[in-house]
């Protein structure tokens, strides 16, 4: 028999390799299992922080399940009783049967079992109907399935799975749920207390996802895709990561209908559209949602806004509360950016985005320069929205922005002479950094600006974290 030291040397060759096939995971498990054999104590001290540190570098394919490495340790089709296995893959078709299943589910094994990967099944929709029967699973926390037909007898056969076994995290990547599908498992209780749920590539019935939001079961989730999904012909993207709320490419009616959830919305404090559009109507109802209490940042680049959609939100409760606000690449323009500025506080607002509005112009921006409501403003980004030497003037002879940090002035038609009057001024007490690229200044003008820049403690490069 090998030795310890022997199995961890094995284990470090094989780590150092490339990770691309997955019979060298199962390679993996195997010696961690001997080592396993050898000394439980010292595995779990010494081998098994080393193999999740390296184990998380592998490709995704090696790990899809939405659960951690611990999880995937022994993954084996065979169930000797030597290792707790934290997660059971079925890796092939050939691996897996309901009887397998059945028979894993009601062994003594079952307790240490915290994850389910069904994923290359060969019949997942079998699958649901033997889990209910699989008693031991008492600590199963994790269930993945993919390329599953998911009518209502299926539906009901993984709610009963998720009513037993307190499940924390699902994945049903690719799966074609039914009309009413997931609303069953919703209504079941079955998704009580889940904290993930991967649902991208899925086609979804039309109501399905409304009404998950809706139930109490989403009040625990912190973690959520539904990226490329399919509603009927339409697309759907939503993604929740912990406290940040993310749609992609949604019209006014499906984000009305999906910010009707009760129990999600006010804990969300990062609210984010991309690609969406917005209705005017839509953003005085967000701004003035007392369930929007806790929205701290809002980001509305690449969406569509309506003309006096930003007016309607400046004058809100929610814009008194942001900390961050993202307007890139949106048609904002000067008239509704003046609103902005003339709203009547914006007490908290630190980061302001308007990196490519090129509506604009040099107007727009004097606009917001002449604003007296930021104080707290340390970010402001001015990337590519028509900035000359002349709106630039109005920033070095105003006193509002002393909380000035970081500034971006690229790709705007700035000439040396207005760089060096703002580096000069001493209206921005606070300024640590701006970002000057694409301006066409000569290897000398840069090089003064740059001299001038660093007897201020200013840099125009952006410095590398450490």
């Amino acid at each position: 028999m090998s030795s310890y030291s022997s199995i961890f040397g094995e284990l470090r060759s094989i780590l150092n390799q490339r990770p691309f096939k997955t019979p060298r995971f199962h390679e993996v498990c195997d010696r961690a299992e001997e080592a396993w054999k050898l000394d439980p104590a010292r595995f779990e001290d010494e081998l098994l922080p080393f193999l999740t540190q390296q184990l998380s570098r592998w490709p995704v394919e090696l790990r899809t399940s939405p659960s951690r490495w611990e999880q995937h340790l022994s993954s084996r089709p065979a169930y000797e009783a030597f290792l707790p296995m934290r997660l059971v893959a079925f890796y092939s078709p050939y691996h897996w049967s309901p009887r397998r299943l059945r028979a894993l589910g009601n062994s003594e094994l079952a307790a240490s079992v915290q994850g389910l990967d069904l994923s290359d099944a060969l019949d997942p929709q079998k699958a649901t109907d033997v889990l209910p029967e699989c008693e031991g699973f008492t600590e199963l926390r994790s269930l993945y399935i993919t390329n599953a037909r998911g009518d209502m007898r299926w539906a009901q056969n993984l709610a009963d799975a998720g009513t037993i076994f307190s499940l924390q995290r699902v994945g049903l990547v690719r799966c074609d749920l039914s009309d009413g599908a997931l609303g069953e498992i919703a209504a079941s209780g079955a998704l009580d207390g889940l904290r993930e749920l991967d649902l991208r590539e899925c086609t979804l019935g039309y109501s399905d996802l409304s009404e998950l939001l809706a139930d109490d079961s989403s009040a625990s989730l912190r973690w959520m895709h539904t990226n490329n999904c399919r509603r009927q012909n339409e697309h759907v993207q939503l993604q929740l990561d912990d406290n940040k709320l993310q749609y992609k490419s949604a019209n006014t009616q499906q984000v009305s209908a999906l910010l009707n959830f009760k129990k999600l919305l006010p804990r969300i404090t990062h609210l984010k559209f991309n690609q969406c559009s917005l209705s005017k109507d839509f953003l005085y109802e967000l701004g003035n949602d007392p369930r929007a209490r806790h929205i701290k940042r809002l980001d509305l680049g690449n969406s569509d806004l309506p003309g006096g959609g930003l007016e309607k939100l400046a004058n809100s409760p929610l814009a008194g509360q942001l900390t961050h606000l993202d307007l890139h690449h949106t048609r904002v323009s000067s008239k509704e950016l003046a609103a902005l500025a003339r709203a009547p506080e914006l007490p908290n607002l630190s980061s302001l985005n308007l990196s490519r509005c090129q509506r604009l112009k040099d107007k727009g921006i004097i606009a917001l320069f002449r604003a007296t409501n930021l104080p707290a403003l340390k970010e402001l980004n001015l990337r590519r929205v028509g900035l000359t030497d002349k709106g630039l003037g109005h920033l070095t002879s105003s006193r509002q922005f002393t909380a000035l940090e970081r500034l971006d002035l690229s790709h705007n038609q700035l000439s040396h002479l207005g760089l060096e009057l703002l580096l000069s001024s001493d209206a921005l007490p606070s300024l640590r950094g701006v970002l000057i690229e694409d301006l066409h200044l000569t290897n000398d003008e840069r090089a003064e600006l740059e001299e001038l820049a660093r007897s201020r403690g200013v840099w125009l490069v952006e410095p590398e974290d450490d």
